[in-house]
């Protein structure tokens, strides 16, 4: 049975090329970076099943055809963090997301993690625990992923106090051969001096988790629909949602060390 979003199936693939119908929103809402990783198995197998042609065909193909497609829609380009790659257009990036009928919803909700360090390394380490569903043997990767992220958050600080909405993606796939979009989001307070930098949280803050499966029963059912789309590769999704440290930044947090 389709999930109950208010709208259908065919009109979500209809209607994602068209313009916004909302106003456009102000270039400096938040700054928002994101970052997206693909499990092991996921990279194998998506690999395994690419297809020649233009339109989608695998089933990994359609969930990053999907994802980009939302990504478009809303305008959310995380490759530019100082414009479209703000707060507010992740947001609609992640209603996209979440109104196509076709993505079963595993898990949908906001928890609260506690911690009593000021460490940016266990900031990380705390914010990735949240994470759900995800095999031990991909977490060290995904530190590693999540590590780049605060990085990129940091380069663009320009020695100001700020919030910075942290986004990252997990794409994963189960035994059943069914693909996990994982889209996980909290918000940290960033600053930066010339040399150094630092991220700072209170004892406990929230974690936005928001997991959806295309399952391939459901992709056969509307693979036709994407006929006529373009598919975007795993490595094509992969560059499109990772936000770049900005150019010439030195700000580094001596804590903060990239464990990949």
């Amino acid at each position: 049975m389709d999930r109950v979003t208010g709208v259908s199936k065919e009109d979500w693939v209809k209607n994602i090329k068209r313009s916004p119908e909302l106003p456009d929103i102000p270039q400096l809402d938040g700054l928002n970076p994101a970052n997206s990783y693909a499990t092991d198995a996921y990279r194998t197998q998506a690999t395994a099943m690419e297809s020649s042609g233009t339109p989608p065909q695998s089933i990994f193909e359609g969930i990053q055809t999907v994802a980009d497609l939302a990504r478009v829609r809303s305008k959310f380009n995380p490759l530019d963090p100082e414009g479209t790659g703000n707060k507010a257009h992740f947001l609609k990036f992640s209603q996209r997301i979440a109104n196509a009928p076709f993505l079963a919803l595993i898990t949908g909700d906001t928890i609260t993690v506690q911690t009593s360090s000021h460490n940016s390394n266990e900031l990380v380490d705390s914010f990735v625990k949240g994470f759900t569903g995800i095999g031990e043997k991909d977490k060290d990767q995904i530190i590693g992923a999540v590590t780049d992220l605060a990085n990129a958050a940091l380069s663009y600080s320009d020695r100001i106090e700020k919030y910075s909405n942290f986004a990252q993606n997990i794409l994963d796939v189960d035994g059943d051969g069914n693909v996990l979009f994982h889209l996980y989001s909290s918000q940290f307070q960033i600053e930066a001096s010339e040399r150094k930098g630092s991220i700072t949280f209170n004892t406990q803050y929230n974690v936005v988790r928001g997991v959806y499966q295309l399952s391939v029963a459901k992709w056969e059912e509307i693979k036709d629909l994407f006929a006529f789309k373009t598919k975007v590769s795993t490595q094509e999704w992969l560059s499109n949602f990772k936000t770049p440290c900005k150019p010439g930044a030195t700000a580094k947090t001596p804590c903060l060390t990239n464990k990949k």
